[in-house]
């Protein structure tokens, strides 16, 4: 995991009734870290399940064990989806606890939490709908009212399918979809850094 830059939150200098939200900040901080990270196992995952695929065809293994396999494409995307969703609820919660730690603030820049705050939705405007389609499969494509509601008004009704390296979902009469790639694995690293940098406080630095 990566924790370069990570700030330092001294809580133990602080009045006693603000350290458990400094203490709770600094685990929202951590969060972020750890889901950059798992987000990035699933990336791993999808990738490992893409080489094995191609080293059963070659070894002319039946299309049922294949198939088997390639359900992890899609257990991939499905945990790719939760990550992001959830370090969205850890940038507001950054945001959240430091509000509640007066005496901090004169050591945090908000602005620049706002704007990473800002910047993740601008790179993931989706999030929130891809969540909900993942936590709602079944209501999604076997309720006939909201099928048709989501259902695109032209190409098939994808619901939950892998496409290269997407996960896609038919929501609101058109197809969205979570890349599960290290190159959105770079856009939650670099929001991580851009939170980590409006703290003004000692960092933790890498080996």
């Amino acid at each position: 995991m990566d924790f370069e830059g990570f700030p330092h939150i001294n809580w133990i200098r602080l009045p006693p009734e603000e350290r458990p939200d400094a203490r709770s900040l600094e685990g929202h901080l951590g969060t972020l870290v750890m889901l950059e990270y798992q987000f990035c196992q699933a990336v791993a995952l999808y990738d490992h399940t893409c080489e094995l695929i191609g080293t059963l065809i070659a070894a002319g293994r039946p299309i049922q064990e294949r198939a088997a396999r390639a359900n992890w494409m899609n257990i991939s995307g499905y945990y790719a989806v939760l990550m992001v969703y959830h370090f969205r609820d850890a940038l507001h919660a950054v945001r959240d606890a430091v509000k509640r730690t007066p005496s901090l603030q004169a050591q945090v820049s908000m602005k620049a939490i706002d704007d990473a705050i800002e910047e993740f939705g601008r790179e993931f405007p989706n999030c929130k709908a891809l969540r909900d389609n993942v936590g709602h499969y079944v209501d999604k494509i076997y309720n006939p009212a909201k099928r048709a509601k989501h259902s695109p008004t032209t190409g098939p009704h994808l619901h939950g399918t892998i496409v290269g390296r997407e996960l896609v979902f038919a929501h609101e009469g058109r197809q969205i979809g979570q890349s599960i790639s290290e190159s959105e694995a770079d856009k939650l690293r670099r929001i991580k850094r851009l939170v980590f940098g409006a703290f003004r406080t000692e960092r933790v630095q890498s080996p």
